[in-house]
């Protein structure tokens, strides 16, 4: 059986080596609260993997932190995707927030209109929400 020459194993290793940096996603179990005046800030944290074009830069910086901020009415039962504001020029959120006891379960999606589709966020999960204390009046 012959061996495979190196014409043919280095650009494998080079694509399993970038495909191994992409699938590095990972949420933090965490989330953060913090009272704002008109609700509150719920910031959710974890890894993402390099979407770097430069194969070296790819190879050396893996992944990067990253966070999420989702500003929403309470911190309490179940949160509609509508009620929480999304960046002007983005997709409007779908799917649903629920607060039990200091669990957050995540479950939201964009609503793609463009192509009449549903895109689930990357953050969807579940986390250990950090108490933010009660509102002042």
């Amino acid at each position: 059986m012959p061996f495979a020459s190196s014409r043919t194993v280095v650009p494998h290793l080079v694509a399993l080596t970038l495909l191994a940096g992409c699938a590095t996603d990972q949420n933090y179990p965490q989330a953060r609260c913090q009272v704002l005046e008109s609700g509150y800030e719920i910031t959710l944290s974890g890894k993402r993997g390099s979407l770097s074009h430069s194969l070296i830069r790819a190879m050396v910086e893996q992944t990067y932190e990253a966070t999420q901020a989702f500003h929403v009415p309470r911190v309490s039962g179940v949160v509609d995707g509508a009620d929480v504001p999304s960046e002007k020029g983005s997709y409007k959120y779908g799917g649903t927030l629920e607060f039990t006891g200091k669990i957050l379960n995540v479950n939201l999606h964009y609503i793609d209109t463009d192509r009449n589709q549903l895109l689930p966020l990357s953050w969807n999960g579940a986390y250990s929400l950090i108490e933010c204390g009660a509102r002042t009046q």
